[in-house]
């Protein structure tokens, strides 16, 4: 567990993401220069995950296993009155699935077999209404639509024997993909200023991020955001 929150660590570091996530960071400091007269809250959030994608091809359903994924980056919230809030969370968020795949021989003997990883990161922005009830800790519901931007895709063959092959199919794959998020969980404050979240939320692929009309691929994830923002603006 320890090495799996170190490898998450490490990818904060991903120079690509964070290029995007910076310029984002900037505009939405630059929004705020004009809303003083609102409150708002700024924050960071970043969480472990899982994620699948939904194949289904002209001959057959494709069935692959969930894997291990994660999610990190930014969010700005316009509290419009106590209970709704409209927000935008940017962030880079890895997705993926595993599928195994055998091989046989003309006598229909076992030859060999792989596991096989298939890696999609992606700059994905959700626009969520958020509702939200409790005094001192809130309880809130969000949902909305997401766009995502495909950075990179890699597929990793491991076969049997240990040997390693990686190959990039970015090109194979839409350059956006289309959904739906929805969330739910809780918010705790941290003196007047600042406030803790936690947050169980589902990314529901809408459209086929294939570029092939033989295939279509849907992608889903599920994360447990950990969040930590800071409010300004004038007091509700």
């Amino acid at each position: 567990m320890i090495l799996y929150f170190l490898r998450i660590f490490s990818t904060l570091l991903y120079h690509t993401s964070m290029k995007y996530l910076s310029t984002v960071l900037l505009a939405i400091l630059s929004i705020s220069t004009f809303a003083q007269n609102s409150q708002f809250e700024l924050g960071i959030q970043g969480s472990p995950g899982i994620a699948f994608m939904r194949i289904n091809t002209h001959k057959a359903k494709v069935t692959n296993t969930p894997m291990a994924s994660f999610s990190y980056g930014l969010f700005l919230q316009y509290n419009l009155n106590k209970t709704f809030s409209l927000r935008v969370d940017p962030s880079f968020e890895r997705k993926g699935y595993i599928y195994n795949v055998t091989f046989t021989n003309q006598f229909g003997s076992l030859d060999g077999a792989s596991k096989n990883h298939e890696n999609f990161n992606y700059i994905t922005i959700p626009i969520l209404l958020r509702a939200a009830v409790g005094n001192k800790i809130r309880y809130f519901i969000n949902a909305g639509p997401y766009i995502g931007f495909l950075l990179s895709q890699k597929t990793t063959y491991t076969a049997s024997n240990d040997l390693k092959f990686v190959y990039n199919n970015t090109n194979s794959y839409k350059t956006t993909d289309l959904g739906i998020t929805a969330g739910i969980g809780l918010s705790i404050p941290i003196k007047d200023k600042f406030a803790l979240s936690v947050e169980a939320r589902n990314n529901i692929g809408l459209i086929n991020i294939r570029k092939s009309s033989n295939s279509n691929d849907k992608i889903f994830s599920a994360n447990l955001l950990i969040g930590f923002a800071y409010k300004f603006g004038s007091k509700k």
